[in-house]
């Protein structure tokens, strides 16, 4: 069985075996920034290029260079995130109270 050694705050834990580390991954003990390492990796590398470690992490989208903002991507704030909160809906225009004597429709005399 492979046996992985994890790296948090520049501590070596380990060795753990693959559901060690997935459990470590589910109980949120080892995040997908941290590195990882097994024999037959050249280097340890981020957990979350390991695939199946992180169930609810999917890797980013490949950002295109020279897009602008697209619809639903955030601005640059530093939030990642492609989601965002939606705009208020717009409420309807109202004629102000000199304008509205200019564009009523006279009234038939009755």
């Amino acid at each position: 069985m492979t046996q992985w050694y994890y790296f948090v705050d520049g501590q070596r834990h380990g060795p753990v075996d693959s559901r060690m580390l997935r459990r470590l991954a589910d109980d949120g003990l080892l995040f997908p920034s941290h590195k990882v390492w097994r024999e037959g990796l050249p280097t340890a590398v981020p957990a979350m290029r390991i695939r199946g470690l992180f169930r609810s992490i999917e890797p980013p989208p490949p950002r295109r260079a020279g897009r602008g903002r697209g619809p639903g991507r955030a601005a640059a704030s530093g939030n990642d995130s492609p989601i965002r909160p939606a705009d208020p809906a717009p409420s309807p225009a109202r004629p102000a109270p000199d304008q509205a004597s200019h564009t009523a429709e006279p009234r038939a005399a009755g």
